[in-house]
C-alpha cells in the first residue's frame, strides 16, 4: 500500500516538473511570435509597408524598380524607386550596394541578378537590420517579404495568424 501510494507520488512529482518546465521553456522564449502578414516599418524610407513573411524565402525581398546604378566616392551605388502600397507616392531611395547575387525564381530555369542593400525594418517590438534583395514585385500583393535572414533568432511565424503587430 506505502508502495503505492509512493509509485503515484513520484509520478505525479515528475509530470509536474515536466509540466513546468514545458511552461517556463515557452515564457522564458526570447522569440517574438509574428503573423504570416505583418506590417513593417523600412527604413530607409521610413514608411510603413504590408509585407509577407515567408519561412521558405532565404532572403527578404524589396518591390524595387526602374534601378541605376552609379558610382559614389569609388563604391557601387543603386538608385530605385519604391512604391507604397498604403500611399499613392513612389519613393526615391540611393543605397550602396552590398552584394549582386544570381536567383533562381519559382521554377524556372534561368538566373535573375539580383543587388542586396541593408535596411533597418521593424516589426512590432523587433528592431532588425539585415539585407534585401531588390526585385520588381509590383505584380505581387506585398510588396516586402521578410525572409530567414531577418528572422532566424528573432521571430516565429504563426501562419494561423495576420498582423499580430499593428
Amino acid at each position: 500500500m506505502i508502495l503505492r501510494n509512493f509509485k503515484k507520488l513520484f509520478y505525479i512529482i515528475i509530470l509536474i516538473q515536466l509540466l513546468g518546465f514545458t511552461l517556463f521553456a515557452v515564457e522564458d522564449s526570447p522569440l517574438v511570435v509574428v503573423g504570416e502578414l505583418e506590417m513593417t516599418l523600412l527604413s530607409p524610407p521610413g514608411r510603413w509597408y504590408r509585407a509577407r513573411i515567408d519561412t521558405g524565402a532565404e532572403l527578404s525581398s524589396l518591390n524595387a524598380f526602374d534601378l541605376e546604378v552609379f558610382d559614389h566616392d569609388g563604391s557601387q551605388w543603386l538608385r530605385f524607386n519604391i512604391a507604397s502600397n498604403l500611399d499613392s507616392e513612389d519613393v526615391i531611395l540611393e543605397l550602396p550596394v552590398e552584394r549582386i547575387v544570381q536567383v533562381r525564381q519559382g521554377n524556372r530555369p534561368e538566373l535573375q541578378k539580383r543587388y542586396i542593400v541593408n535596411l533597418d525594418t521593424v516589426i512590432g517590438s523587433l528592431e532588425l537590420r539585415g539585407e534585401f534583395t531588390l526585385a520588381d514585385r509590383r505584380k505581387m500583393k506585398y510588396p516586402v517579404l521578410i525572409g530567414r535572414n531577418l528572422l532566424s533568432g528573432y521571430a516565429l511565424v504563426d501562419v494561423s495568424r495576420q498582423y499580430i503587430h499593428q
